[in-house]
């Protein structure tokens, strides 16, 4: 049976309007795409070719596949796996970084086999779901490229990839200059796609964009980003500029892209960060998940008695305790987090190499907004060894700390206390006054229900409470 659903059913979903082939928007919690007529008969191409099934097969491509839903005066509606928990490309790690940007380029390769091209490689445009990465837009493809000329996604993954990636591992070895330069600014990702191409006619690609997206937020019925005489304008200055591979032979011109897309792959290893110690990166290097700790045993078996499903860890490292709860059966699956880039880097490794069910974050907790709370949110918030360095170290008010930590857990908390501050072996530091454990209680208890607290060893009090109802 046809179902037809009016637009007031619809929530649309970042800039509907400015995709050049169709309309995204949740109905009943489920992702669809409105596909625009002109581009109809271009999209079943892309299905009837083989091209969405071997994509999807290979993780490459979110499961997509034709809907029976139907709107007036348009015949095709796209049905689409719906991730709404995932995070963008600024809570990755170089590493999930590194994959993201191959996911792109191994698509673009099975493409140029099918007589298609990848066009459009933005961050917003891929997924992280279940440690892999997939690309979640109908509108990155387009018709075979014009080889002759250039091509554009080995120029937009180096733009849209490159940059992100020189950044953090130039954090990692203390370049700030590098660093401070947002791997998120526009402007700047506009110059490295197009780096011959004169500062002015860039200012120009910049204003058009931006017309474009304000256009989108008055949600105007006119689409100025299918102004053919403008964007056409806009391509003919990028080629003149462009430094262009003048190939005769298309099937030569195919092999020197596909020979491209293998040397960028091996080029994208170079911002490994193995090398690279970070102030956090080794401190499970020792630890072995077959002979845990008593500490983490005591907490373990507590969260085991609370029969929680899945968890999120703050200050999570490289992500062994949440691996101990998962080999252990505590939870069924796991967040882990950490602000620091080599640690959450081999936590990233070391879930993909292990297959785990742990998804895996770069996250600051003294910017977590509330919607990256609510995608972030489990039935347990872990937080080990953690919060003397946020209360001591960096001054945050423990009322805010306390707050931040409800926004993320539905159901438990369990959070480690240190009655010696930042003690870490040999001579005691100065302690405040005011830094006792019923202090902390005190606080803690305007937010949680205590269960119970006991010491797991020397400077660490693990303590258990509910969510107020």
């Amino acid at each position: 049976m046809n179902n037809i659903i009016s637009e007031s059913e619809m929530k649309f979903i970042g800039y509907y309007r400015l995709d050049i082939r169709g309309t995204k928007f949740v109905w009943n919690n489920r992702l669809f795409i409105k596909i625009y007529k002109n581009a109809e008969r271009f999209i079943r191409s892309l299905f009837e070719s083989g091209l969405i099934d071997e994509l999807t097969d290979k993780n490459l491509f979110v499961k997509t596949w034709i809907s029976d839903l139907h709107f007036e005066n348009c015949d095709l509606v796209l049905e689409q796996d719906y991730y709404p928990l995932s995070l963008g490309l600024e809570y990755w790690s170089n590493s999930m970084i590194v994959d993201a940007a191959l996911t792109f380029a191994k698509a673009a390769e099975i493409c140029i086999q099918y007589g298609f091209s990848i066009v459009d490689t933005h961050k917003n445009n891929i997924l992280y779901v279940n440690n892999k990465f997939m690309i979640c837009d109908i509108g990155v493809f387009d018709v075979e490229m014009n080889y002759g000329k250039y091509t554009p996604v080995i120029r937009n993954i180096k733009s849209n990839f490159s940059y992100p990636l020189l950044a953090g591992k130039k954090d990692l070895l203390g370049d700030e200059t590098t660093f401070k330069v947002t791997c998120l600014d526009e402007e700047h990702r506009m110059r490295c796609a197009y780096p011959n191409v004169p500062y002015k006619i860039v200012k120009m690609i910049l204003k058009y964009n931006g017309v474009c997206r304000e256009t989108c937020k008055r949600n105007e019925s006119e689409i100025i980003s299918n102004n053919n005489f403008v964007k056409n304008v806009i391509v003919k200055l990028i080629s003149i500029y462009t430094t262009k591979v003048y190939l005769n032979n298309k099937e030569h011109a195919k092999e020197k892209t596909i020979h491209e897309l293998e040397k960028l792959s091996k080029n994208l290893n170079q911002y490994d960060l193995d090398n690279i110690d970070s102030t956090w990166s080794n401190y499970h290097k020792k630890m072995d998940i077959n002979i845990p700790s008593e500490r983490f045993i005591k907490i373990m078996n507590k969260i085991k008695d609370l029969n929680v499903i899945d968890s999120i860890e703050l200050g999570g490292n490289s992500g062994f305790f949440s691996r101990l709860l998962l080999k252990n059966g505590a939870v069924k699956s796991a967040v882990v987090t950490d602000y620091d880039r080599g640690a959450i880097d081999k936590a990233f490794k070391e879930t993909k190499k292990r297959n785990d069910n742990i998804i895996t974050y770069r996250v600051d907790f003294n910017n977590i907004s509330n919607e990256t709370s609510q995608k972030l949110k489990s039935d347990i918030l872990i937080c080990l060894a953690m919060t003397h360095h946020l209360i001591l170290a960096q001054g945050v008010d423990i009322d805010c700390m306390m707050e931040t930590m409800r926004a993320l857990t539905r159901k438990y908390i369990v959070v480690e206390f240190m009655p010696l501050g930042l003690w870490g072996g040999g001579e005691l530091p100065e302690i405040p006054e005011w830094y006792t454990l019923d202090w902390f209680i005190q606080h803690f208890n305007k937010k949680f229900d205590m269960i119970e607290y006991f010491e797991t060893e020397p400077n660490r009090i693990a303590i258990f409470g509910k969510v107020k109802e």
